[in-house]
Protein backbone atom coordinates (compact mmCIF):
# COMPACT_ATOMS: atom_id res chain seq x y z
CA UNK A 1 0.00 0.00 0.00
CA UNK A 2 1.62 3.66 -1.47
CA UNK A 3 2.12 5.71 2.03
CA UNK A 4 0.15 9.08 1.96
CA UNK A 5 2.10 12.35 1.70
CA UNK A 6 1.68 12.65 5.09
CA UNK A 7 4.04 9.68 6.09
CA UNK A 8 6.27 10.60 3.46
CA UNK A 9 6.47 14.33 4.30
CA UNK A 10 7.27 13.03 7.99
CA UNK A 11 10.00 10.48 6.89
CA UNK A 12 11.61 12.95 4.89
CA UNK A 13 11.49 15.32 7.59
CA UNK A 14 13.82 13.18 9.86
CA UNK A 15 16.10 12.89 6.78
CA UNK A 16 14.71 9.93 4.81
CA UNK A 17 15.88 10.82 0.98
CA UNK A 18 14.21 7.83 -0.36
CA UNK A 19 10.68 9.40 1.07
CA UNK A 20 11.32 12.57 -0.38
CA UNK A 21 12.29 10.81 -3.68
CA UNK A 22 8.64 9.73 -3.77
CA UNK A 23 7.07 12.94 -2.87
CA UNK A 24 9.33 14.30 -6.08
CA UNK A 25 7.92 11.93 -8.42
CA UNK A 26 4.39 12.19 -7.39
CA UNK A 27 4.26 15.81 -7.57
CA UNK A 28 6.79 16.51 -10.42
CA UNK A 29 4.23 16.44 -13.65
CA UNK A 30 2.14 19.30 -11.47
CA UNK A 31 5.41 21.19 -10.65
CA UNK A 32 6.72 21.16 -14.00
CA UNK A 33 3.08 22.12 -15.57
CA UNK A 34 2.79 25.11 -13.60
CA UNK A 35 5.95 26.01 -14.06
CA UNK A 36 5.72 25.58 -17.93
CA UNK A 37 2.92 28.60 -17.17
CA UNK A 38 4.79 30.91 -14.69
CA UNK A 39 8.49 30.40 -16.45
CA UNK A 40 9.78 32.17 -19.72
CA UNK A 41 10.38 28.76 -21.35
CA UNK A 42 11.32 25.59 -20.90
CA UNK A 43 14.86 25.92 -19.41
CA UNK A 44 13.77 28.51 -17.17
CA UNK A 45 10.39 25.76 -16.17
CA UNK A 46 13.10 23.47 -15.24
CA UNK A 47 15.21 25.98 -13.01
CA UNK A 48 11.97 26.51 -11.22
CA UNK A 49 11.02 23.31 -10.43
CA UNK A 50 14.47 22.24 -9.11
CA UNK A 51 14.73 25.40 -7.02
CA UNK A 52 11.16 24.77 -5.45
CA UNK A 53 11.91 21.32 -4.79
CA UNK A 54 15.08 22.40 -2.68
CA UNK A 55 12.98 24.86 -0.91
CA UNK A 56 10.77 22.42 0.51
CA UNK A 57 13.29 19.80 1.38
CA UNK A 58 14.90 22.65 3.37
CA UNK A 59 11.33 24.01 4.55
CA UNK A 60 9.62 20.57 5.15
CA UNK A 61 10.00 21.21 9.15
CA UNK A 62 7.89 24.28 8.86
CA UNK A 63 4.79 22.25 7.06
CA UNK A 64 2.08 21.37 9.67
CA UNK A 65 -0.07 19.45 7.32
CA UNK A 66 2.15 16.99 5.32
CA UNK A 67 -1.01 15.87 3.47
CA UNK A 68 -0.95 19.33 1.76
CA UNK A 69 2.44 19.14 0.38
CA UNK A 70 0.74 19.38 -2.69
CA UNK A 71 -0.64 23.13 -2.47
CA UNK A 72 2.13 24.02 -0.73
CA UNK A 73 4.12 23.17 -3.20
CA UNK A 74 2.14 25.43 -5.44
CA UNK A 75 3.06 28.26 -3.06
CA UNK A 76 6.54 27.80 -3.54
CA UNK A 77 6.65 28.02 -6.99
CA UNK A 78 4.03 30.91 -7.23
CA UNK A 79 6.67 32.95 -4.39
CA UNK A 80 9.63 32.03 -6.37
CA UNK A 81 7.90 33.34 -9.74
CA UNK A 82 7.23 36.38 -8.22
CA UNK A 83 11.32 36.46 -6.80
CA UNK A 84 12.75 35.79 -9.99
CA UNK A 85 13.24 37.85 -12.74
CA UNK A 86 13.26 35.14 -15.74
CA UNK A 87 13.84 36.64 -18.83
CA UNK A 88 11.04 36.34 -21.75
CA UNK A 89 11.78 34.15 -25.04
CA UNK A 90 10.07 34.95 -27.81
CA UNK A 91 6.72 32.79 -28.79
CA UNK A 92 8.16 31.51 -31.78
CA UNK A 93 11.25 29.65 -30.84
CA UNK A 94 9.91 26.11 -31.71
CA UNK A 95 11.10 25.03 -28.74
CA UNK A 96 8.92 26.63 -26.77
CA UNK A 97 6.14 24.48 -27.31
CA UNK A 98 6.69 20.42 -27.21
CA UNK A 99 4.03 19.69 -29.76
CA UNK A 100 5.51 20.86 -32.59
CA UNK A 101 3.17 18.41 -34.99
CA UNK A 102 0.16 20.53 -34.03
CA UNK A 103 -1.41 22.90 -37.13
CA UNK A 104 0.66 25.84 -37.19
CA UNK A 105 -2.79 28.08 -36.04
CA UNK A 106 -3.32 25.72 -33.13
CA UNK A 107 0.20 26.95 -32.11
CA UNK A 108 -0.27 30.19 -32.71
CA UNK A 109 -3.49 30.74 -30.48
CA UNK A 110 -1.74 28.77 -27.50
CA UNK A 111 1.05 31.47 -27.52
CA UNK A 112 -1.47 34.40 -28.27
CA UNK A 113 -3.29 32.92 -24.85
CA UNK A 114 -0.48 32.07 -23.14
CA UNK A 115 1.20 35.22 -23.41
CA UNK A 116 -1.99 36.66 -22.48
CA UNK A 117 -2.23 34.73 -19.18
CA UNK A 118 1.39 35.77 -18.37
CA UNK A 119 0.52 39.60 -18.92
CA UNK A 120 -2.51 39.13 -16.45
CA UNK A 121 -1.94 40.81 -12.84
CA UNK A 122 0.36 38.62 -11.12
CA UNK A 123 -2.75 37.88 -8.32
CA UNK A 124 -5.27 36.91 -10.97
CA UNK A 125 -2.56 35.34 -13.13
CA UNK A 126 -1.93 32.59 -10.58
CA UNK A 127 -5.48 31.83 -9.59
CA UNK A 128 -6.22 31.58 -13.18
CA UNK A 129 -3.30 29.23 -13.54
CA UNK A 130 -4.26 26.99 -10.59
CA UNK A 131 -8.01 26.61 -11.43
CA UNK A 132 -7.98 26.34 -15.51
CA UNK A 133 -4.59 25.03 -16.24
CA UNK A 134 -4.31 22.89 -13.20
CA UNK A 135 -8.31 21.36 -12.58
CA UNK A 136 -8.17 22.92 -9.04
CA UNK A 137 -11.40 23.60 -7.76
CA UNK A 138 -12.11 27.05 -6.04
CA UNK A 139 -11.72 25.78 -2.51
CA UNK A 140 -8.14 24.09 -3.28
CA UNK A 141 -6.75 27.49 -4.96
CA UNK A 142 -8.00 29.37 -2.10
CA UNK A 143 -5.93 26.76 0.24
CA UNK A 144 -2.64 26.92 -1.99
CA UNK A 145 -2.74 30.60 -2.16
CA UNK A 146 -3.65 31.34 1.80
CA UNK A 147 -6.90 33.23 -0.03
CA UNK A 148 -10.93 33.23 0.64
CA UNK A 149 -12.84 31.18 -1.65
CA UNK A 150 -14.71 34.77 -2.46
CA UNK A 151 -11.21 36.67 -2.97
CA UNK A 152 -10.47 33.43 -5.32
CA UNK A 153 -13.52 34.09 -7.36
CA UNK A 154 -13.14 37.35 -7.69
CA UNK A 155 -9.59 37.93 -9.27
CA UNK A 156 -10.97 34.48 -11.27
CA UNK A 157 -13.47 37.20 -12.65
CA UNK A 158 -11.01 39.97 -13.13
CA UNK A 159 -8.61 37.62 -15.00
CA UNK A 160 -11.35 36.21 -17.13
CA UNK A 161 -12.49 39.90 -18.01
CA UNK A 162 -8.93 41.06 -18.44
CA UNK A 163 -8.30 37.97 -21.15
CA UNK A 164 -11.46 38.60 -22.84
CA UNK A 165 -10.52 42.46 -23.64
CA UNK A 166 -6.80 41.10 -24.70
CA UNK A 167 -8.03 37.99 -27.07
CA UNK A 168 -11.44 39.88 -28.21
CA UNK A 169 -9.41 40.99 -31.20
CA UNK A 170 -7.29 38.17 -31.60
CA UNK A 171 -10.29 35.43 -32.85
CA UNK A 172 -12.90 37.21 -34.25
CA UNK A 173 -13.91 34.50 -36.32
CA UNK A 174 -14.16 31.96 -33.56
CA UNK A 175 -17.90 33.13 -31.64
CA UNK A 176 -18.89 31.55 -28.24
CA UNK A 177 -22.33 31.49 -26.76
CA UNK A 178 -21.81 32.26 -23.38
CA UNK A 179 -23.78 30.49 -20.50
CA UNK A 180 -26.80 32.06 -19.34
CA UNK A 181 -27.62 31.81 -15.49
CA UNK A 182 -31.01 32.10 -13.91
CA UNK A 183 -31.51 35.29 -11.96
CA UNK A 184 -34.20 36.74 -10.18
CA UNK A 185 -35.02 40.24 -9.42
CA UNK A 186 -33.48 40.59 -5.56
CA UNK A 187 -34.27 44.51 -5.22
CA UNK A 188 -35.59 47.53 -7.22
CA UNK A 189 -33.94 50.68 -5.82
CA UNK A 190 -36.11 53.89 -6.59
CA UNK A 191 -32.63 56.17 -7.57
CA UNK A 192 -33.06 58.78 -9.40
CA UNK A 193 -33.48 60.14 -11.88
CA UNK A 194 -33.08 55.99 -13.09
CA UNK A 195 -34.05 53.04 -11.35
CA UNK A 196 -31.49 50.39 -10.09
CA UNK A 197 -32.19 46.58 -10.60
CA UNK A 198 -30.20 44.13 -8.58
CA UNK A 199 -30.48 40.56 -10.54
CA UNK A 200 -29.06 38.13 -8.31
CA UNK A 201 -27.58 34.69 -9.28
CA UNK A 202 -27.86 33.08 -5.37
CA UNK A 203 -25.95 29.70 -6.08
CA UNK A 204 -22.91 31.61 -7.43
CA UNK A 205 -23.40 34.33 -5.08
CA UNK A 206 -22.99 37.10 -7.78
CA UNK A 207 -25.16 40.18 -8.77
CA UNK A 208 -26.23 42.45 -11.65
CA UNK A 209 -27.05 45.84 -10.93
CA UNK A 210 -28.83 46.88 -14.01
CA UNK A 211 -29.65 50.45 -14.09
CA UNK A 212 -33.11 51.60 -15.93
CA UNK A 213 -35.05 54.75 -16.53
CA UNK A 214 -37.43 54.76 -13.75
CA UNK A 215 -40.57 55.30 -16.44
CA UNK A 216 -39.32 52.20 -18.56
CA UNK A 217 -40.69 49.70 -16.06
CA UNK A 218 -43.69 51.02 -15.03
CA UNK A 219 -46.71 52.20 -16.82
CA UNK A 220 -49.79 50.56 -18.62
CA UNK A 221 -47.67 49.47 -21.55
CA UNK A 222 -46.45 46.24 -19.04
CA UNK A 223 -50.09 45.44 -18.12
CA UNK A 224 -51.23 45.68 -21.55
CA UNK A 225 -48.67 43.44 -23.24
CA UNK A 226 -49.31 40.75 -20.33
CA UNK A 227 -52.84 40.56 -21.49
CA UNK A 228 -51.90 40.70 -25.11
CA UNK A 229 -49.94 37.15 -24.42
CA UNK A 230 -52.78 35.81 -22.69
CA UNK A 231 -55.38 36.46 -25.22
CA UNK A 232 -53.62 35.38 -27.85
CA UNK A 233 -52.72 32.33 -26.24
CA UNK A 234 -48.85 33.07 -26.07
CA UNK A 235 -46.94 32.17 -23.28
CA UNK A 236 -43.62 33.62 -22.11
CA UNK A 237 -41.16 31.29 -21.21
CA UNK A 238 -37.98 33.27 -20.71
CA UNK A 239 -36.48 36.28 -20.76
CA UNK A 240 -32.72 36.71 -21.53
CA UNK A 241 -30.59 39.87 -21.66
CA UNK A 242 -28.00 40.07 -24.36
CA UNK A 243 -24.69 41.58 -23.71
CA UNK A 244 -25.63 44.30 -25.66
CA UNK A 245 -28.00 45.54 -23.50
CA UNK A 246 -31.25 44.23 -25.20
CA UNK A 247 -34.00 41.44 -24.19
CA UNK A 248 -34.79 38.82 -25.95
CA UNK A 249 -38.68 37.12 -25.43
CA UNK A 250 -38.73 33.59 -25.78
CA UNK A 251 -42.18 33.00 -26.30
CA UNK A 252 -44.36 29.90 -27.37
CA UNK A 253 -47.30 30.39 -29.57
CA UNK A 254 -49.73 27.80 -31.21
CA UNK A 255 -47.56 27.89 -34.36
CA UNK A 256 -44.37 27.48 -32.36
CA UNK A 257 -41.63 28.84 -30.75
CA UNK A 258 -40.87 32.33 -31.61
CA UNK A 259 -38.60 34.86 -30.52
CA UNK A 260 -38.73 38.95 -29.92
CA UNK A 261 -36.17 41.63 -29.42
CA UNK A 262 -36.85 44.46 -27.32
CA UNK A 263 -35.11 46.87 -24.71
CA UNK A 264 -33.98 44.98 -21.56
CA UNK A 265 -36.45 47.65 -19.31
CA UNK A 266 -39.14 46.03 -21.46
CA UNK A 267 -38.32 42.64 -21.10
CA UNK A 268 -37.72 42.34 -16.90
CA UNK A 269 -40.98 44.74 -16.42
CA UNK A 270 -42.72 41.57 -18.36
CA UNK A 271 -40.70 38.98 -16.58
CA UNK A 272 -41.69 40.46 -13.43
CA UNK A 273 -45.24 40.69 -14.17
CA UNK A 274 -45.67 37.31 -15.42
CA UNK A 275 -43.20 35.86 -13.19
CA UNK A 276 -41.18 34.07 -15.63
CA UNK A 277 -36.82 33.00 -15.86
CA UNK A 278 -34.77 35.72 -16.04
CA UNK A 279 -31.11 34.47 -18.03
CA UNK A 280 -28.17 37.09 -17.79
CA UNK A 281 -24.64 36.30 -19.76
CA UNK A 282 -22.55 34.44 -17.13
CA UNK A 283 -20.00 36.87 -17.46
CA UNK A 284 -21.72 39.57 -16.76
CA UNK A 285 -21.98 38.81 -13.20
CA UNK A 286 -20.01 40.13 -10.56
CA UNK A 287 -19.18 38.34 -7.13
CA UNK A 288 -20.20 39.34 -4.11
CA UNK A 289 -16.90 39.84 -1.90
CA UNK A 290 -16.64 38.44 1.03
CA UNK A 291 -19.50 39.05 3.85
CA UNK A 292 -20.77 41.74 1.35
CA UNK A 293 -25.00 41.94 0.71
CA UNK A 294 -27.31 42.54 -2.21
CA UNK A 295 -28.41 45.35 -0.32
CA UNK A 296 -24.45 46.27 0.55
CA UNK A 297 -23.79 45.82 -3.28
CA UNK A 298 -26.75 48.23 -4.40
CA UNK A 299 -25.85 50.63 -1.94
CA UNK A 300 -22.20 50.33 -4.18
CA UNK A 301 -23.82 50.90 -7.11
CA UNK A 302 -25.72 54.19 -6.42
CA UNK A 303 -22.63 55.72 -4.71
CA UNK A 304 -20.99 54.34 -7.45
CA UNK A 305 -23.38 56.22 -9.69
CA UNK A 306 -23.34 59.83 -7.88
CA UNK A 307 -27.44 59.61 -7.32
CA UNK A 308 -27.69 61.82 -4.08
CA UNK A 309 -29.75 61.62 -1.30
CA UNK A 310 -30.11 56.96 -2.10
CA UNK A 311 -29.99 55.48 0.59
CA UNK A 312 -33.44 55.58 2.08
CA UNK A 313 -34.38 54.19 -1.01
CA UNK A 314 -32.25 51.11 -0.47
CA UNK A 315 -34.49 50.13 2.88
CA UNK A 316 -36.83 47.48 1.15
CA UNK A 317 -37.18 45.79 4.56
CA UNK A 318 -37.96 48.70 6.36
CA UNK A 319 -41.11 50.04 4.69
CA UNK A 320 -44.12 49.60 6.89
CA UNK A 321 -47.80 51.01 7.63
CA UNK A 322 -46.91 53.50 10.49
CA UNK A 323 -45.42 57.04 9.35
CA UNK A 324 -41.91 57.45 11.63
CA UNK A 325 -39.90 60.44 12.18
CA UNK A 326 -42.46 62.90 11.86
CA UNK A 327 -40.68 65.51 14.63
CA UNK A 328 -37.64 65.06 12.91
CA UNK A 329 -35.93 64.02 15.99
CA UNK A 330 -33.60 61.81 14.20
CA UNK A 331 -32.87 63.97 11.58
CA UNK A 332 -34.29 62.95 8.43
CA UNK A 333 -33.94 59.04 8.80
CA UNK A 334 -37.20 57.82 6.71
CA UNK A 335 -37.34 60.43 5.02
CA UNK A 336 -35.92 61.03 0.99
CA UNK A 337 -35.05 64.05 -1.27
CA UNK A 338 -36.41 63.65 -4.64
CA UNK A 339 -37.69 65.12 -7.39
CA UNK A 340 -37.69 66.70 -11.32
CA UNK A 341 -33.89 68.27 -10.58
CA UNK A 342 -32.76 64.38 -10.32
CA UNK A 343 -34.01 63.60 -13.97
CA UNK A 344 -31.32 65.46 -15.53
CA UNK A 345 -29.35 63.00 -17.57
CA UNK A 346 -26.19 65.24 -17.43
CA UNK A 347 -25.94 64.98 -13.68
CA UNK A 348 -25.20 68.60 -13.91
CA UNK A 349 -28.23 69.93 -11.50
CA UNK A 350 -28.05 66.96 -9.13
CA UNK A 351 -27.21 69.65 -6.47
CA UNK A 352 -29.56 72.36 -7.13
CA UNK A 353 -31.85 71.44 -4.10
CA UNK A 354 -30.82 70.75 -0.20
CA UNK A 355 -32.41 69.69 2.90
CA UNK A 356 -31.95 69.33 6.23
CA UNK A 357 -33.03 68.81 9.84
CA UNK A 358 -32.63 71.00 13.16
CA UNK A 359 -34.77 71.20 16.31
CA UNK A 360 -37.75 69.57 15.38
CA UNK A 361 -37.75 71.42 11.65
CA UNK A 362 -37.43 69.70 8.31
CA UNK A 363 -36.22 72.23 5.45
CA UNK A 364 -36.02 71.68 1.39
CA UNK A 365 -34.22 74.48 -0.24
CA UNK A 366 -32.81 75.45 -3.66
CA UNK A 367 -28.95 75.64 -3.53
CA UNK A 368 -28.84 77.62 -6.72
CA UNK A 369 -30.33 80.81 -7.95
CA UNK A 370 -32.27 78.85 -10.78
CA UNK A 371 -32.78 75.09 -9.80
CA UNK A 372 -34.29 72.90 -12.38
CA UNK A 373 -37.48 71.47 -12.02
CA UNK A 374 -38.41 70.74 -8.26
CA UNK A 375 -37.72 68.79 -5.33
CA UNK A 376 -39.87 66.72 -2.79
CA UNK A 377 -38.73 65.68 0.70
CA UNK A 378 -40.91 63.41 1.47
CA UNK A 379 -42.07 60.05 3.60
CA UNK A 380 -43.42 56.94 2.20
CA UNK A 381 -45.66 54.08 4.00
CA UNK A 382 -47.44 50.87 2.48
CA UNK A 383 -51.00 51.77 2.09
CA UNK A 384 -52.28 48.61 3.65
CA UNK A 385 -55.65 49.40 6.38
CA UNK A 386 -55.81 52.34 4.86
CA UNK A 387 -57.02 51.12 1.51
CA UNK A 388 -60.65 52.52 0.79
CA UNK A 389 -60.54 54.99 3.92
CA UNK A 390 -59.38 58.79 4.12
CA UNK A 391 -56.28 59.83 5.47
CA UNK A 392 -55.49 63.67 6.50
CA UNK A 393 -52.10 65.05 6.47
CA UNK A 394 -51.12 67.91 8.50
CA UNK A 395 -48.17 69.79 8.73
CA UNK A 396 -47.40 73.49 10.13
CA UNK A 397 -45.46 75.32 7.24
CA UNK A 398 -43.40 78.12 6.61
CA UNK A 399 -42.66 79.00 3.03
CA UNK A 400 -39.82 81.88 2.34
CA UNK A 401 -38.48 83.20 -1.13
CA UNK A 402 -35.05 83.99 -1.13
CA UNK A 403 -35.27 87.61 -3.54
CA UNK A 404 -38.15 89.45 -4.94
CA UNK A 405 -37.25 88.07 -8.09
CA UNK A 406 -38.57 84.25 -6.91
CA UNK A 407 -42.15 85.36 -8.09
CA UNK A 408 -42.40 82.16 -10.10
CA UNK A 409 -41.51 79.93 -7.42
CA UNK A 410 -44.20 77.40 -5.85
CA UNK A 411 -44.15 75.10 -2.51
CA UNK A 412 -46.70 73.30 -1.04
CA UNK A 413 -47.83 70.49 1.48
CA UNK A 414 -48.38 67.17 -0.49
CA UNK A 415 -50.21 63.64 -0.44
CA UNK A 416 -49.31 61.37 -3.41
CA UNK A 417 -51.03 57.70 -3.77
CA UNK A 418 -48.82 55.31 -5.86
CA UNK A 419 -51.25 52.27 -7.69
CA UNK A 420 -49.67 49.65 -8.76
CA UNK A 421 -48.91 50.25 -12.75
CA UNK A 422 -48.72 54.26 -11.40
CA UNK A 423 -51.20 54.77 -14.33
CA UNK A 424 -53.44 57.36 -12.62
CA UNK A 425 -53.45 60.69 -13.86
CA UNK A 426 -52.41 63.81 -11.41
CA UNK A 427 -55.95 64.92 -10.69
CA UNK A 428 -56.65 60.97 -9.24
CA UNK A 429 -53.21 60.44 -7.16
CA UNK A 430 -51.48 64.20 -6.16
CA UNK A 431 -53.06 65.89 -3.04
CA UNK A 432 -52.14 69.11 -2.31
CA UNK A 433 -52.23 72.38 -0.18
CA UNK A 434 -50.10 75.17 -1.68
CA UNK A 435 -48.87 77.83 0.47
CA UNK A 436 -48.22 81.81 0.11
CA UNK A 437 -44.78 82.90 1.17
CA UNK A 438 -44.59 84.79 4.36
CA UNK A 439 -42.59 84.58 8.12
CA UNK A 440 -44.98 83.12 9.55
CA UNK A 441 -45.64 79.20 10.39
CA UNK A 442 -49.32 78.03 9.05
CA UNK A 443 -51.11 75.03 9.49
CA UNK A 444 -52.28 72.55 6.42
CA UNK A 445 -53.86 69.98 5.88
CA UNK A 446 -54.74 67.68 2.95
CA UNK A 447 -57.77 65.10 2.60
CA UNK A 448 -57.76 62.53 0.44
CA UNK A 449 -59.58 58.90 -0.30
CA UNK A 450 -57.53 56.18 -0.34
CA UNK A 451 -57.98 53.56 -3.57
CA UNK A 452 -58.94 49.63 -2.68
CA UNK A 453 -55.44 48.91 -5.00
CA UNK A 454 -53.15 52.01 -3.38
CA UNK A 455 -49.61 50.06 -3.15
CA UNK A 456 -47.65 53.31 -1.56
CA UNK A 457 -48.74 56.85 0.17
CA UNK A 458 -46.33 59.14 -0.66
CA UNK A 459 -46.21 62.81 1.63
CA UNK A 460 -44.61 65.55 2.33
CA UNK A 461 -43.34 68.72 1.13
CA UNK A 462 -42.37 70.04 -2.40
CA UNK A 463 -40.48 72.95 -3.90
CA UNK A 464 -40.26 74.50 -7.37
CA UNK A 465 -37.81 77.23 -7.83
CA UNK A 466 -35.96 79.02 -5.48
CA UNK A 467 -36.76 79.48 -1.89
CA UNK A 468 -36.96 77.62 1.25
CA UNK A 469 -40.03 75.58 2.86
CA UNK A 470 -40.06 74.37 5.80
CA UNK A 471 -42.31 71.84 7.76
CA UNK A 472 -42.50 70.77 11.70
CA UNK A 473 -45.52 68.86 13.51
CA UNK A 474 -46.76 66.31 10.92
CA UNK A 475 -49.14 63.96 11.33
CA UNK A 476 -51.04 61.15 9.18
CA UNK A 477 -54.33 59.86 10.26
CA UNK A 478 -57.41 58.55 9.61
CA UNK A 479 -60.35 61.24 8.72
Amino acid sequence: MNPSDGELVARAATGDAEAFHELVRRHRPMARGLAGHLARGPDAADDLVQEGFLQAWTSLPSLNDGDRFGSWLHGILLNLSRRWSLPRESPLDPYADGDAVDPFEAIEARWLVRDAVRDLPAGSREVVLLFYYDDLSVDQVARALDLSPSAVKVRLYRGRRRLRETLAGEFPRSPRRTSMIPVRIAMIVPAAPRLLLMLHDEPGERVLPLWLEAPEMLGRSTRLAGHILTSTGAALEAVELTSGGEARLRLRVPSGDQVLDVRAAEGLALAHRQRCPILVPDDGLVPLTGSMTVEQAAEEAVRHAGVPAASAALRRGERVEEPRNLDFSDGLRFWDLRGGFLHDPSGAHWRDYTCGARDGVAWLASAVDRPLGFADLRQAVVAGSRQGSRVRLTAEVRYTRHTSHDAGSEAALYLRVVDPDRSRGAEDHQHMAVIAPGDEWRPLNVKARIPDDAVLLLFGVTLSGPGTIEMRRVGLTAD
